[in-house]
């Protein structure tokens, strides 16, 4: 019998987006695991997006859901990511049924959040002020950023190389709409079933707040580079979704659940 396969949407951080060079690497992962829990009945879709504020962001992120006929799906965001998903779940609980919150929460980052990232960032910040765009060009930031906790701590040189390559420029409006406490926008609740996925040792995102119909993951080691680790990310989301009550179509995965 056919079944339509299962369609999951992926909203990347603000550093993994613009162009496929950038969204295959953030996104390999979390696209990999999704492959692997769902087998070959599975659609995934990387939002590009453009814009120069969220609203126009998520408008964008609709047009291409639209022109890929999406009727239902599974959304994940990653890092800033998430407060994208969150408003486009805001204005469409009717297109998707679960959301996975990796590494980020629907209100952006807070003041401890942006006072420990402006620690790593402050020059790049500044510069971007005056350019318009922000670009992270020092190694010791992205270690700082990307490289805490668990096994990333011990990055090797190629590793961070590898992460600097595919970083992304940023507008700085849209990444202050997100990033900075005052200017952030205000995201509608969101009433479907969710995981948060959040790391200790974040350099963004340790707690989030208690929300309707969310689950919190909390792993006292990770970093916000564990996006990078495939481990990682199949632990998190494949327990994610077995909370949501799906089954996988894979039986020689083992989660620590």
């Amino acid at each position: 019998m056919h079944t339509d396969p299962q369609v999951v949407v992926l909203f990347p951080g603000a550093w993994g987006n613009l162009a496929p060079k950038y969204l295959d690497f953030w996104m390999a992962n979390p696209e990999k695991v999704f492959q692997r829990f769902f087998g070959n009945r599975v659609k995934v879709i990387k939002i590009v997006y453009s814009g120069a504020s969220m609203d126009e962001i998520v408008q964008g992120a609709f047009v291409q859901l639209e022109r890929e006929k999406v009727t239902s799906a599974i959304a994940l965001g990653y890092s800033l990511g998430v407060s994208i998903m969150a408003l486009a779940c805001s204005r469409r609980p009717d297109l998707f049924t679960n959301c996975i919150k990796f590494q980020g929460d629907d209100d952006g980052i807070g003041w401890a959040g942006y006072l420990r990232g402006m620690s790593a960032l402050l020059i790049p910040f500044v510069i971007a002020l005056f350019t318009g765009w922000m670009r992270i060009t020092s190694k010791r930031a992205v270690r700082r950023v990307f490289f805490t906790g668990e096994r990333l701590q011990d990055a090797t040189e190629n590793q961070v190389d590898l992460v600097m390559t595919h970083l992304c420029p940023n507008a700085i409006y849209p990444l202050l709409e997100l990033a900075f406490p005052p200017m952030k926008k205000r995201i509608p609740s969101i009433h479907i079933p969710s995981a948060s996925i959040i790391g200790g040792k974040d350099i963004f995102y340790r707690k989030v707040r208690e929300r309707p119909d969310q689950k919190v993951y909390s792993f006292p080691n990770w970093g916000h580079g564990a996006i990078l680790e495939y481990t990682f990310v199949k632990q998190a989301i494949w327990n994610a979704l077995i909370d949501f009550g799906f089954i996988p179509k894979t039986t020689d995965e083992s989660t620590q659940h």
